[in-house]
């Protein structure tokens, strides 16, 4: 394999990503995640002239900067399950893309004093990059797997400004960093912590002029377009989500968060925050298999000792960590509660696995080149005694409340979800079961690096990379793969009702909407210029908002499928939905 082994280990991990993404993709039709893929589609689809806010008011608010790269998918194919899968390889060019920078990153700022230090930098990108979570994320269209992608360009962005501190580079830096706020807003700790970071670096060191004007322009255009976000959030608001209710929309927005602030500054709050916290931090430390604990603790080391212009980049991986965390309790303040039931609030993932990657690279990579067996050893032992205390504490949580939070999203918390059953969750089991499965892989991952220290031997890589494989391809059956036999059923049911648009082009469409999951989004999906009216037959009389002139579509368990039928001649059932239509 001779001198470019990186090249080679980069190569091997981007074809495993490809060979994950691809080997089930014929098996995959539409979304895995509802209401929030669809919700990244909105946007794209007001921008091609088509109104989807009847189906959009289904869901909560879900930004649009994502929306930009799908724009083109959704332009360029018109089959809907051709569309979702070319927005699926898009994903996994980003992620691939995100391998190699992730690598770049590692060689600048880690001190080379190792021979092998390149391939072993290429095997801790790939390795990073290839966890379950990230993997699973990139086969939907959902924002984490491109959030991953933006945040390791930042990294290498925030690295070369320092490094040179040149106009473009800063202006890079701030444009990706608020174009990130614009994906998702509860990216806001992006914004602050690069802020930090550039006001921290100007004020520790004598600087050149250049260098502190290139650095306040850099802040300039990060708070001038903050401020335009407001703006733009308002226009996408009254085109895209004029049907959504406020309380809905506040969900996702910074300002439905501002009374959680109110509450948190309080002693009650303060106290609420601390139950809070042992979830959050457990759920960081497992969905990495202990690595981000190891690359904190390397962090926090350079960030003591280093005294160039890598020490500020330390600080902004730490400073980035902790605005996330911080955003993170904020919008899940109270996910401890006695009154919650949802377990994924308390374990959360989704709001900080993009953050996870390059801690986690860097973990392994400070695992690899400690000299010492006996520390290797030492700290593998306290990042474990340090998990089973969080354990314990989230044990507590758990038992005092009545439900045990039986309501589990797998989704929200890919993280920590090896043996969680959404079904028949079993939690007090179940967290006993996933941590020490957990900890058992950090014992393995500790015992190939050892063995690899005294062997020398590079086949220890491949067991490591297969229970990232083997953990990517267990999320893909158990969660993207579930549910795509009916997906593909409500496909059916949009190449239905466009076929039957076709005769009569002036009909109504009409979804009776009975607080069900949003399958609808599937037929709206297939059917992108159709207006679809939605009724809620809990507020609304069914009979005086149907006439026999429209085409209805209702939930296959429908309570008002009996008197539809009645007034229909004809009826298509498929997927999760029957369609009645007049001839």
């Amino acid at each position: 394999m001779g001198k470019h082994k990186d090249r080679i280990y980069l190569g091997i991990g981007i074809l495993i990503l490809i060979c994950l993404c691809m080997h089930d993709i014929y098996g995959i039709y539409g979304f895995t995640f509802f209401p929030d893929e669809f919700g990244y589609w909105a946007p794209a689809a007001k921008m091609l002239g088509y109104d989807w806010s009847r189906i959009t008011a289904l869901g909560s608010f879900y930004s649009y900067g994502y929306s930009i790269v799908l724009l083109p998918v959704l332009k360029f194919f018109t089959d809907a399950i051709v569309t979702y899968r070319m927005a699926i390889v898009v994903n996994m060019i980003m992620h691939a893309v995100s391998i190699v920078l992730l690598y770049h990153i590692l060689i600048e700022v880690i001190d080379l004093n190792s021979k092998d230090f390149n391939k072993e930098a290429a095997i801790a990108s790939a390795f990073a990059a290839l966890n379950p979570s990230w993997v699973t994320y990139t086969k939907s269209t959902m924002t984490e797997s491109y959030l991953c992608f933006l945040y390791i360009l930042i990294c290498f962005l925030m690295l070369r400004f320092l490094k040179k501190k040149r106009a473009v580079n800063g202006i890079l830096l701030a444009l990706v960093t608020i174009y990130m706020y614009f994906v998702h807003m509860r990216c806001m700790g992006m914004i602050l912590s690069v802020m930090l970071t550039l006001f921290f670096y100007m004020i520790g060191k004598r600087k050149s002029k250049k260098a502190i004007r290139n650095i306040l322009i850099v802040l300039a255009i990060v708070i001038a377009l903050f401020l335009i976000s407001f703006i733009i959030y308002d226009f996408v608001i009254a085109g895209i989500y004029k049907n959504s209710s406020k309380d809905v929309l506040a969900w996702n927005n910074i300002h439905g968060q501002v009374h959680k602030i109110r509450q948190i500054l309080s002693l009650e709050g303060i106290l609420t925050l601390i139950e809070d916290l042992p979830g959050k931090i457990l759920y960081v430390c497992m969905a990495t298999y202990g690595l981000f604990a190891w690359g904190f603790i390397y962090i926090i080391g350079k960030i003591r000792k280093e005294n160039s212009e890598k020490r500020y980049f330390y600080i902004f991986l730490l400073v980035s960590f902790l605005g996330q965390f911080g955003v993170e309790l904020v919008y899940l303040y109270g996910a401890s509660n006695k009154t919650s039931t949802r377990l994924e609030l308390l374990f959360h993932g989704r709001y900080i696995d993009f953050v996870l990657s390059v801690c986690m690279a860097i973990g392994l990579i400070a695992l690899l080149r400690e000299e010492k067996i006996l520390t290797i050893w030492k700290k593998t032992v306290f990042i474990m005694l340090f998990s089973i205390v969080m354990m314990c504490f989230g044990y507590l949580i758990i038992l005092r409340n009545p439900m045990h939070f039986n309501d589990a999203h797998s989704s929200l918390m890919l993280g920590m979800s090896f043996f969680l059953n959404e079904f028949n969750p079993d939690v007090p089991n179940y967290l006993w079961k996933e941590v020490i499965a957990r900890l058992l892989i950090l014992l393995v991952i500790t015992a190939l690096v050892i063995f690899y220290k005294k062997r020398r031997t590079d086949y220890v890589f491949a067991a490591m990379a297969l229970i990232q494989i083997l953990g990517a391809i267990y999320f893909s059956n158990n969660l993207v793969m579930r549910n795509q036999s009916y997906i593909y059923g409500d496909l059916i049911v949009g190449d239905k009702l466009q076929d039957i648009r076709k005769e009569r082009k002036k009909a109504d469409i009409l979804y009776l909407y009975e607080d069900a999951v949003q399958y609808i989004e599937i037929v709206q999906f297939a059917n992108k210029d159709a207006d679809i009216n939605v009724i809620y037959p809990s507020e609304e009389y069914v009979g005086d908002a149907v006439n026999e002139s429209m085409i209805v579509l209702c939930d296959y368990n429908s309570g008002y499928c009996k008197e539809l039928s009645q007034r229909f001649d004809n009826k298509y059932q498929m997927g999760h939905f029957i369609m009645y239509y007049n001839d």
